[in-house]
C-alpha cells in the first residue's frame, strides 16, 4: 500500500488549471509570493494567449492566462 503524505503530493493525482486573469501579472505574482514554484514566466504563447506556469506545493500546475 502507498502511503500518502500531502504536503509532498505523494500518491496524489496531478492536474493543470488553466486560470484567466484580467490582471495576469499580479495573480501571477501573488502565487509565487504565496509559495508557488515558477515554472515559465509569463510571455506570449503560440495558440495566443499571454501565460505564466507555476507549480503548486502538491506539483500541481497552474497556468495564470490572458487572452490576448
Amino acid at each position: 500500500m502507498t502511503e500518502v503524505i500531502l504536503n509532498s503530493g505523494n500518491g496524489i493525482p496531478r492536474c493543470e488549471l488553466y486560470v484567466l486573469s484580467e490582471d495576469l501579472e499580479a495573480a501571477y505574482k501573488r502565487a509565487i509570493e504565496a509559495g508557488a514554484i515558477q515554472i515559465s514566466e509569463i510571455q506570449d504563447r503560440d495558440w495566443g494567449d499571454t501565460v505564466g506556469y507555476v507549480s503548486d506545493p502538491d506539483g500541481h500546475i497552474i497556468a495564470f492566462a490572458r487572452r490576448t
